[in-house]
C-alpha cells in the first residue's frame, strides 16, 4: 500500500470539496470500489503534493452512492511517521466507537463483521435451528463481508409464512450451497426416521453401495464417505449422537425439520419418494 504524506492533514470529512477536473477519476475509482470483488482490495492514489489526492479520495468517500453501497466506512490520515494505535483509534472513531489500546484491532475487526452477522441472525427470526444451520453454512463459506451480505439478502427475500415454512426456507438456502458431491448424500439421510440414532458405519455402507462416493487415489471409498459425513456434521445438517473412543463418529441423527427438507427436495427432484414406516427406516420408493 502506498502511503502519501499530506502537508495539511484533513481533520474532518464533513466539508465539501469541489473535484475540479477530477470527475472522471472519481467515477473510475467508484467503479472499482462498487463492482463485486471476491477479495478485499486496495486502491492507491499517488502523485505530487498539492495535486488533489485528498480531495479526490474525500469526494469518493462522501459520494451518496458509495455511502449506500458500503454499510461501514472509515477515514484515517496515515503519514510517514505513524502509530498503529493512532490509526485504529481514528478508524474506530469514524464508525462511532472507541476502545482501549490493547483491544483496538480486535474491536475494529468485530465492528466490521458482528453488524452483517447480527443482521443474518435477526433475519433468522430467532429460530435456533435456522441460526445453527446458517452458522454451519457460513463456516464453510468465503469469509468476506460481501458474501455474508449476499446471504442476508437471500434470507431477506424469503416470503413471510408459517414458522415451520420459514425454517425450511432458510435450511434450503444451506442445502442449495452444498457441493454437488454432498447433495445426494444429504438427501439420502431422509430415508431414516428423525431423532433416531443411526450407525455411522451403516450410512457409509449405504452411500458406497448407492455409488455416491467419488473415488480418489490411495484412499478407500469408506474413508472418503467418512469425510463426507464429517462435512455434513460441520455444517450442522447432521447431528452427532455418539463418538467412538478414537474420536470418530459412532452414530448420528437427523432433526425432524431437516428430514422434512430432505423429503421435500427428494420428491421435488425425483430423487426418491418416502412413506412412513413403523420401524427405524422409512420405506423408500425410487423413481
Amino acid at each position: 500500500m502506498d502511503v502519501v504524506e499530506e502537508k495539511q492533514p484533513l481533520t474532518t470529512t464533513t466539508g465539501k470539496a469541489s473535484p475540479v477536473g477530477l470527475k472522471d477519476d472519481v467515477i473510475h475509482i467508484m467503479d472499482k470500489l462498487t463492482i463485486h470483488q471476491p477479495k478485499q482490495q486496495i486502491i492507491s492514489v499517488v502523485g505530487m503534493g498539492g495535486t488533489g489526492k485528498t480531495t479526490l479520495a474525500l469526494n469518493v468517500y462522501e459520494n451518496p452512492f458509495v455511502k449506500e453501497h458500503f454499510h461501514i466506512r472509515a477515514w484515517a490520515i496515515v503519514s510517514k511517521q505513524y502509530s498503529a494505535k493512532e490509526i485504529f483509534s481514528k478508524l474506530l472513531s469514524s464508525i462511532g466507537q472507541s476502545g482501549s489500546e490493547t483491544d483496538l484491532g480486535l474491536k475494529l475487526h468485530q465492528s466490521l463483521w458482528e453488524s452483517v452477522g447480527n443482521e443474518i441472525i435477526r433475519l433468522c427470526r430467532g429460530l435456533p435451528l435456522s441460526i445453527v444451520v446458517i452458522g454451519g453454512f457460513l463456516l464453510k463459506s468465503p469469509k468476506t463481508v460481501g458474501f455474508w451480505e449476499d446471504v442476508a439478502k437471500n434470507i431477506k427475500s424469503i416470503p413471510n409464512s408459517t414458522e415451520k415454512q420459514e425454517i425450511l426456507d432458510v435450511l434450503f438456502l444451506s442445502y442449495s450451497h452444498l457441493p454437488p458431491h454432498l447433495k445426494p448424500c444429504f438427501l439420502y439421510m431422509g430415508i431414516f426416521r428423525e431423532d433416531r440414532e443411526i450407525r455411522a458405519s451403516r450410512i457409509i455402507k449405504l452411500w458406497v453401495a448407492e455409488g455416491f462416493i467419488k473415488p480418489k487415489r490411495a484412499q478407500m471409498l469408506e474413508e472418503i464417505a467418512e469425510g463426507y459425513l464429517n462435512d455434513l456434521v460441520d455444517r450442522n445438517l447432521v447431528l452427532v449422537g455418539r463418538h467412538r473412543s478414537n474420536g470418530k463418529i459412532r452414530s448420528c441423527r437427523l432433526h425432524d425439520l431437516i428430514r422434512d427438507l430432505c423429503l421435500k427436495v427428494s420428491e421435488k427432484d425425483k430423487f426418491f419418494y418416502a412413506k412412513r414406516a413403523p420401524d427405524n427406516m422409512t420405506k423408500v420408493k425410487e423413481y
